[in-house]
């Protein structure tokens, strides 16, 4: 069986063309103003100050096998927050799924997503989609056995 050929070569024929500049890679996405312009028209102020002082606000975020790292979403929303001098309770979820985590890793994504607003979170939690005892059966109750979620 003949393989196939490198797409490089593939490619020559169509004499392909690099069009640019292009912007270097860490600001091809200004993610901290589109999250922040995106929060800002999607009534997340209003939750906020309707929820009050020290309500409680669970941040979900992807575990470390998953991209992109979700700083930049905190900091809006944390800056957010703080303009309209509100510090609700902060609890952190990180979805897991069926990843596993040592510990140390497990410290080092916190550590790397929470940065100096650690102090700020009162509750920090992963999920654990094979824990038996965190999950709890939804749907239709023929269909109890076979689908969980978690408890939290």
């Amino acid at each position: 069986m003949p393989s196939e050929p490198p797409w490089e070569d593939l490619l020559a024929p169509l004499e392909p063309a690099t069009v640019g500049p292009f912007l270097p890679a860490r600001e091809r996405f200004p993610a901290r103003e589109t999250i922040a312009s995106s929060l800002a028209s999607s009534g997340l102020a209003a939750f906020l100050r309707d929820a009050g002082e020290d309500a409680p606000l669970t941040l979900v975020i992807n575990d470390p096998q998953r991209p992109p790292a979700p700083r930049p979403a905190l900091e809006a929303i944390l800056g957010m927050a703080d303009r309209l001098r509100l510090r609700p309770r902060l609890r952190l979820l990180v979805a897991t799924g069926s990843h596993r985590f040592t510990a140390e890793e497990r410290r080092r994504h916190e550590e790397a997503f929470l940065g100096p607003w650690s102090a700020r979170f009162v509750e920090r939690a992963w999920h654990d989609a094979r824990s038996e005892a965190d999950l709890a059966p939804i749907g239709w109750p023929s269909a109890a056995s076979s689908r969980t979620t978690s408890r939290e």
